[in-house]
Order: structure tokens, then C-alpha cells, then sequence
């Protein structure tokens, strides 16, 4: 009886580790960009992770902080490349202190975002949950 409620105990952990840290198995990363030229680097990395048969990509956080954003609202390639991003796979946080640094009205964004208050605390939160972080300063 001890056994069977040992058994059960830790199957039920497992199932709750598993559900928490996303799909066993599979791989999510997090970035951390804070200039165009990164953020471009970062979405190019993210199409070869995904087609990588070596990688089980599960998904992405691309953290948008500083000038980056400045830069990509002004440029319509990027934009155009940030409007065609799978938002299931790839999610887009900027970072709220960089919005009203420069001014971002948000809404202009082509692609649902992420709201952060502070971009290194989501980076290293999402690491400890798991992600592989990727810090292109």
C-alpha cells in the first residue's frame, strides 16, 4: 500500500513538473535584444531553431529593451518581418521603461507584445523556469 502511494505521489510531481516547465522534451529559449541589428540576428536564430533537426524547439521569448525599439519602429523591413512572426511560437516583450523612453505608442506595433516591466528580471525568471537564454548585449 506504502508503494502504490509512493508511486502515486511521484508520478504526481512528475506530471507537474512536466506541465510547469512546458512540454518535456522540447526546448524554449529566451533572447534579450537591445539594438535592431541584435533583435534581426535573434529572429534569424529563432527560423533555424525551428527547422533545426537536432533541436525540439518548443518556443521562443524575444525580450525587446532599449534602443532596439526605437530603431524597429522606424524600419519597415523589420517591421514587416515582426508582423509575419508566429505569435504561438515566437512571443515579443518589450520592456515598459523603454516604451516611455522613447516615446512608443504600442499600438502602432504590428504584433501582439508582452508588457514587461523590466527586461533582465523576465530574462533571468524565464531562465531559472528552464529557457536557454541568449543575452545579445
Amino acid at each position: 500500500m506504502e508503494r502504490h502511494i509512493v508511486g502515486v505521489v511521484l508520478a504526481s510531481i512528475f506530471i507537474t513538473m512536466t506541465l510547469a516547465f512546458e512540454k518535456y522534451g522540447e526546448d524554449s529559449f529566451v533572447f534579450h535584444v537591445e539594438s535592431k541589428e541584435h533583435l534581426e540576428e535573434v529572429l534569424s536564430t529563432t527560423d533555424s531553431l525551428e527547422t533545426n533537426e537536432k533541436i525540439k524547439f518548443h518556443k521562443a521569448e524575444v525580450i525587446v529593451c532599449g534602443d532596439a525599439l526605437s530603431s524597429i519602429m522606424d524600419d519597415v523591413d523589420t517591421m514587416k518581418r515582426i508582423a509575419s512572426i508566429d505569435p504561438d511560437r515566437i512571443q515579443l516583450s518589450i520592456c515598459q521603461s523603454s516604451i516611455d523612453k522613447h516615446n512608443i505608442n504600442i499600438e502602432e506595433f504590428p504584433q501582439q507584445v508582452n508588457i514587461i516591466s523590466n527586461g533582465l528580471v523576465r530574462f533571468l525568471e524565464l531562465q531559472e523556469s528552464g529557457y536557454k537564454g541568449i543575452d545579445m548585449q
